[in-house]
């Protein structure tokens, strides 16, 4: 009985030494509004079940009057641990941050104007060399170093202040970028994206904005087709999230095409995400701080840290000075000390600056018809500077995540010998060149695959409804996950996306060698039947109009007796004739002698489709040509 009396008396005395011990959060005031944000984070955190009761006091800063004459001095009777919380411009930061190292005091700052940090004792949320905007474009260039950037802003996301050292930085690297900011209204997005896309080659989009609401804007550009699969969304997480269903479970793929999604998610340590889960879980529905359930920004989660860290170090070194039964502070450099257990813990939850990480998540596919994010790479602001602090997991990583351990189904129409079996064919074929490419692909990158052959046993075209037949319905319907082996067509082109071609084939049209004709009559085959008849007609015709022409001339009717008692000249039609037909082979002689040479030159009859023949083509390459 007496033994029990004791043991209660020492656990009461213990609890009395505890609860008599507080935490003082000094919030400094400035017209930026932060103040009165900062003191319902403290608050949220201290009274909830997390916490245990420890008593807390609550303090408003004066930054134009010196802290010495609002703090009074460290470790007394009454006040244990002091924690001094900014946010202001960088001329008033210095100066709190000397006056806080001179007192001993743990001063924690949200750099919100982007301060440079130098000689500054105190400790940052983030500097302009270690911030979400380094890693941003750290991830972007790593990705690919010719890209342009758009960016999104949703004002009520994120601040001014990020997106100008974010603007800055871009500028610095001589990175093109166009700011855009967030509209809710996927049709005025789609158009204000367009024109940014028309004026680059390559483009990476920048999101900052709530990822759910995003995925709406980005499902109503889809519905009106104003997606498309070669630009990239990056969406920024700089803040906290208790869960988010849909980065952590497979969703349903609602696009019709493939758009490659990343994620820069904010990484904190597990034991704080929890701890301020079970914290944020306790906030009543409607109450003012109810937006903290789901998200927290990054400011507000710094405040967070700094309060929960604080409390688990006066924890820490309590319970240290209860068994030690030295009631006394320590603030000396080590382990043991406050200061330096609160900071080991920011540390190690990468709340400061010098210890940023960030993870790099992009969808991949799960199934023909579902998607899940998984991490690809991740950012660290500790690393060198000399070195990237953006890395891969590990080369092909992306490669990998798509392809290995899963199932890809494949649409396949039956055309040997490009066919790969399918399940309950009556003929199936274990060779061919399909089933040989994937089976060397399915060694090297690690998937399985399973054949479907469409109903119809068709590659696919597009009805008159404007959906498609055969394996392209298959493939637009999310049932398979690609087609092998599928010729490109324009039409096609407009609804897949497709990969290199992996093979050529072209369209020959066979017909009987033509034997050589008998060799008779050869001289007429320069010309047709037609052209022979034109000409045969053109010698007696002109030769009647010469011997008409002739009759009516001066000459004629003049010397008309004279000239009908003379033989040549062409007074007479058989002279006309042959002139004619002389005239035509180009050997156009006298009147009186063109008669006897046209009959007996032999050599100029049997040269006469030989002459004609070039004369026409030479005619014809001038006419051409000119």
């Amino acid at each position: 009985m007496l033994l029990n009396y004791v043991l209660l008396l020492l656990i009461t005395s213990q609890a009395t030494l505890i609860t008599a011990k507080k935490i003082t959060f000094n919030v400094v005031q400035d017209s930026n509004g932060y103040v009165d944000e900062f003191i319902r984070v403290i608050v949220m955190v201290m009274d909830s079940p997390e916490v245990l009761q420890v008593p807390y006091d609550i303090k408003r800063i004066n930054p134009r009057v010196p802290l010495t004459e609002q703090i009074q001095g460290v470790c007394t009777m009454e006040t244990d641990f002091e924690v001094l919380l900014s946010a202001t411009s960088c001329d008033m930061l210095k100066l709190l941050a000397l006056q806080s190292a001179s007192m001993g005091l743990l001063h924690f700052i949200v750099n919100v104007d982007q301060c440079k940090g130098t000689n500054i004792t105190a400790y940052l949320d983030r500097k302009p060399r270690s911030d979400v905007t380094q890693a941003i474009v750290d991830v972007v260039q790593g990705r690919n170093k010719k890209t342009d950037i758009a960016i999104i802003h949703d004002t009520d996301y994120e601040n001014s202040a990020t997106i100008k050292t974010l603007l800055r930085e871009l500028t610095r690297r001589g990175i093109r970028y166009s700011y855009l900011v967030y509209d809710a209204q996927p049709e005025k997005m789609a158009r204000r994206l367009e024109a940014v896309h028309r004026g680059s080659k390559d483009l990476s989009t920048v999101v900052l904005a709530d990822f759910s609401l995003f995925k709406a804007v980005l499902d109503g550009m889809d519905e009106k087709r104003r997606l498309t699969a070669d630009v990239t969304y990056l969406i920024v997480n700089d803040g906290w999230e208790s869960s988010n269903p849909e980065i952590e479970s497979p969703q349903r793929v609602h696009y019709s095409i493939d758009l490659q999604l990343l994620l820069l998610k904010r990484t904190v340590g597990e034991s704080f995400s929890n701890a301020l889960k079970n914290i944020t879980n306790s906030i009543p529905q409607g109450s003012i701080n109810a937006k903290w359930k789901v998200r927290m920004g990054r400011e507000d989660m710094f405040v967070a840290a700094v309060v929960w860290s604080a409390v688990e170090a006066a924890r820490t070194v309590w319970m240290r000075e209860a068994e030690t039964d030295k009631e006394r502070c320590i603030y000396v450099n080590g382990s043991s000390s406050f200061a330096s257990i609160v900071t080991d813990r920011m540390n190690n939850d990468y709340i400061l600056s010098k210890n940023l990480n960030y993870a790099l998540l992009r969808n991949v596919p799960d199934s023909p018809s579902t998607e899940i994010f998984k991490q690809i790479g991740s950012w660290e602001s500790k690393r060198m500077l000399n070195r990237s602090r953006f890395d891969l997991l590990y080369p092909d990583v992306e490669k990998h995540l798509i392809f290995r351990n899963r199932l890809l189904k494949l649409a396949m129409p039956f055309n040997p010998p490009y066919t790969i079996p399918a399940a309950g064919d009556e003929n199936t074929m274990d060779s061919g060149a399909a089933v040989k490419l994937f089976d060397y692909l399915m060694k090297r990158l690690k998937f399985r695959y399973e054949a479907l052959r469409p109903d119809d046993n068709e590659w696919g075209v597009q009805l008159p409804d404007g959906t498609w037949s055969g394996a392209v319905g298959m493939l637009l319907d999310r049932t398979v996950d690609l087609i092998p082996f599928l010729g490109i067509t324009r039409g096609r082109s407009r609804v897949l996306e497709f990969s290199e071609p992996i093979m050529t084939t072209s369209t020959a049209i066979l017909v009987q060698k033509p034997r050589e004709p008998p060799r008779t009559l050869i001289f007429l085959r320069p010309f047709s039947s037609h052209v022979w008849a034109c000409i045969t007609l053109t010698v007696p015709v002109m030769a009647l109009v010469l011997y008409y022409v002739h009759r009516k001339s001066f000459e004629y009717t003049a010397n008309r007796k004279a000239l009908k008692k003379r033989k040549g000249g062409l007074f007479k039609y058989r002279n006309c004739f042959w002139y004619m037909y002389g005239a035509i082979l180009q050997q156009g002689k006298s009147s009186k002698s063109v008669h006897y040479e046209t009959i007996f030159n032999f050599q100029n009859v049997v040269l006469c489709p030989c002459i004609l023949y070039p004369d026409s083509m030479c005619t014809c390459s001038k006419c051409n040509f000119s």
